[in-house]
């Protein structure tokens, strides 16, 4: 069987032929993905070796590539790889410089072996309520595998019959987030500031319970966040309630049958992940 270097040096023998005949680069590019299919080279790189063979002599072109000034490819060997490898593992907080000086390879090297040949990502740490005990895990695990259970056994008419709930303090002002005040400009535009604004000590706590067809209870207690609150502002905490109560009872009843229905997903999540917190 052919390797993939052997298949690329026949590729290249073509593109030298049809070029000595004098045809057009997308025509050989067209002829090959005919016979080759998927594993034919791209147009882009077709159309380089065209302009390297043009005015050669085929007898004397060189198909094979030359070695170049640089740093050498096996910084991407299998050394490399689990030297790369071992220090993410130790510390999963290393830096891309740091492997490169300790591995004696660029950082974009580096970044290729870690993230398309290892398969890592970095990410920033979510913040959790508590630390979930052996106990705690347990009992998350047990719980929603019950529900899950209730749920293929009866379907929707089990959700039908859940009442859900969540509170919130609801601030007479919450400034809106960096998402919210994006606006188009042009790149000549001067760059748009907003300056920090903390959102307001008053504030109420919003407590609301729900079915699939709507608000079931709502309530609030005088001295979390909510989007659609972001940038409001409030005099009192008799119009923070009555913009809530408004908000909620003008959601369509598909709004909360969703949320209920994204509670089966969540229950599944919790078990695969042996009853852990789960990812939004």
């Amino acid at each position: 069987m052919a390797t993939s270097n052997d298949l690329l040096i026949k590729q290249r023998s073509v593109i030298e032929f049809l070029a000595a005949e004098g045809c057009s680069a997308a025509n050989i590019h067209a002829r090959m993905k005919t016979v080759y299919g998927e594993m034919c080279i791209s147009d882009c790189a077709v159309r380089k070796w065209v302009r390297i063979f043009k005015g050669e002599d085929p007898r004397e072109t060189i198909l094979r590539d030359q070695k170049r000034s640089g740093r050498p490819l096996s910084a991407s060997d299998t050394a490399h790889r689990e030297k790369v490898d071992c220090m993410i593992r130790a510390n999963r907080r290393v830096k891309q410089k740091e492997i490169a000086d300790e591995v004696g390879i660029s950082k974009e090297r580096v970044h290729h072996i870690a993230t398309t040949v290892l398969g890592y990502r970095k990410v920033s740490a979510r913040w959790v309520p508590r630390q979930l005990t052996v106990e705690m895990k347990a009992q998350r695990k047990d719980m929603c595998t019950q529900l899950l259970e209730r749920y293929n056994a009866e379907g929707e008419a089990f959700l039908q019959r859940i009442v859900t709930g969540d509170e919130s303090w609801v601030h007479h002002y919450d400034p809106e987030c960096k998402a919210q005040s994006m606006e188009y400009r042009h790149k000549t535009s001067p760059s748009p500031r907003k300056f920090k604004v903390v959102a307001s000590a008053r504030k109420v706590l919003f407590t609301v319970f729900w079915d699939m067809e709507g608000v079931v209870h709502m309530e609030f207690l005088e001295q979390g966040q909510t989007k659609y609150l972001k940038g409001h502002h409030y005099d009192n905490d008799e119009e923070v309630i009555a913009d809530v109560r408004r908000w909620c009872r003008g959601q369509p009843s598909e709004f909360f049958a969703d949320g209920v229905s994204q509670l089966v997903k969540r229950w599944r999540r919790c078990v695969d992940r042996d009853g852990d917190y789960i990812e939004k």
